[in-house]
């Protein structure tokens, strides 16, 4: 690349300020602005990044050789039209993300519907345990590497590769693990089928000297490496493939051990301190590709028994100043949220209760029966009004069609648009060992945090 000035909208987003770390370490001037001041903000201007919150077109000078925004930011951005006034060359995220990829020889990609984060932080860890030094650019907090990106020096790019607006397309794989294809997105897909016709067009990125890394046991992922030309290995845990976990087992927290089988044999064993099946799939994930790569596999045995996990998937918050446990997560699909209530009722508890914040107006609307379905398996639902996200009011979908739906199968549901009434009602409902979890990829960890009486970290 051979920008030496990029202006970047919106670079307090989880993959934009990663972005903006990346392209630093490479010897870019990077300026940037974002509506809020996020945490990610808050640590790029504790690194000296010249950052200011709002709209602010007066940061858009001649001196600018690239404007780069998320796919949040309007055309009629005030910063973009000045841009566009002073003919400054525009570049969407993940096209710029792509350009970058570009000036490595390994890079990692981590996609699907459910599960990328938790999976590039696994494979992240093992990398770094075995000295590759790699660059790293995940879309949540990784405690292994305090933060949601790393720059190495190696030749070696660990990925989170997002399937939305098609994102994923514009990068440059030589090894592609897609751990499942769901119905999501819909705004822009449109149906399941342009899913995963968009995962069949990633697949088909893969070089013949690359490979493709398939979860075997998900259905709609069965066709999607049809036309690839890269090298297909497969995983599961209910059928036959190359990596297959035999002899699967957990602990009282719910952490899972499993002997991993490849090709018929044994080739280690894996005990996993974060909870719920789910992370057997990613860890076996990992397994397989560290296993391509070559790197020492007791060295992956060692870290996948060492890894946390990533900020905001079931994260234990703390306690109530009654004892209620109250965990975070970052779910926003029925799937995830199924996850979820899985890893809840590993956890010993009196009762349950879901903490909801709906996200975004059409993925409600698209999956109201199953988000219904899935919440009224919690003893208690408390939802918030649906966060917009980048979305506007004009879907005729408000909370109150999620709360209609879930009465017949759960009477316990509560609805609260003030934050302040919301959590003086759970404060006074939560008894001891209560288990509450917030739900959602928006600020509704914002709410769960002020029931926290006793934080995660003094324990």
């Amino acid at each position: 690349m051979n920008y030496k000035k990029i202006h970047m909208i919106g670079i307090g987003g989880s993959s934009m300020s990663g972005i903006a770390e990346i392209a630093a370490a490479k010897g870019i001037i990077v300026t940037g602005s974002d509506m809020a001041e996020t945490y990610y903000v808050t640590k790029l201007l504790d690194k000296g990044f010249n950052i200011l919150v709002g709209h602010h077109p007066e940061m858009i000078d001649n001196s600018i050789d690239l404007v780069v925004y998320s796919a949040a930011i309007a055309e009629d951005d005030l910063e973009r039209v000045k841009a566009k006034e002073l003919n400054i060359p525009q570049m969407e995220r993940a096209e710029f993300l792509g350009l970058i990829t570009k000036n490595y020889n390994n890079v990692i990609c981590i996609a699907g519907t459910h599960g990328k984060s938790t999976t590039s932080g696994m494979i992240t860890k093992c990398f770094v345990d075995s000295e590759k030094d790699p660059t790293v650019q995940i879309g949540a907090t990784s405690f292994e590497i305090g933060g949601n990106s790393k720059v190495g020096k190696s030749d070696i790019f660990i990925l989170e590769a997002c399937e939305y607006h098609d994102s994923y397309l514009h990068f440059n794989p030589k090894f592609a693990v897609i751990l499942n294809v769901d119905a999501d997105h819909l705004e822009y897909f449109g149906s399941l089928e342009n899913v995963k016709k968009s995962f069949s067009n990633f697949c088909n990125l893969v070089p013949e000297d690359g490979y493709i890394f398939i979860n075997k046991d998900d259905n709609n992922s069965s066709h999607i490496t049809d036309l690839s030309k890269g090298k297909v290995i497969t995983f599961s845990l209910s059928s036959q493939s190359n990596y297959h976990a035999v002899n699967v087992s957990y602990d009282d927290n719910g952490h899972p051990s499993f002997d991993v089988l490849y090709n018929g044999s044994i080739i280690t064993h894996i005990n996993l301190s974060v909870t719920g099946e789910h992370n057997l799939y990613d860890a076996l994930a990992t397994v397989a590709v560290c296993n391509t790569y070559g790197l020492d596999l007791n060295v992956v045995s060692d870290s996948l028994k060492g890894y946390r996990g990533v900020h905001r998937r079931f994260e234990f918050l703390g306690l109530s100043k009654n004892g209620a446990m109250i965990y975070d997560d970052y779910a926003h699909h029925p799937t995830e949220i199924a996850t979820t209530l899985y890893s809840v009722n590993q956890v010993k508890h009196n009762k349950t209760w879901a903490l909801h914040q709906p996200f975004t107006y059409t993925r409600t609307k698209d999956h109201l029966e199953e988000f219904a379905n899935v919440l009224s398996g919690f003893d208690n639902i408390v939802l918030t009004d649906i966060y917009a996200g980048r979305e506007k009011d004009i879907y005729n979908i408000k909370t109150a069609d999620l709360v209609e739906k879930i009465k017949p199968l759960n009477p316990n549901v509560y609805h609260f648009s003030d934050t302040d009434e919301l959590i003086k009602f759970v404060k006074e409902h939560l008894e001891k060992d209560d288990i509450i979890c917030s739900i959602g990829c928006g600020p509704v960890d914002k709410i769960s945090q002020k029931l926290v009486d006793k934080p995660a970290c003094n324990y």
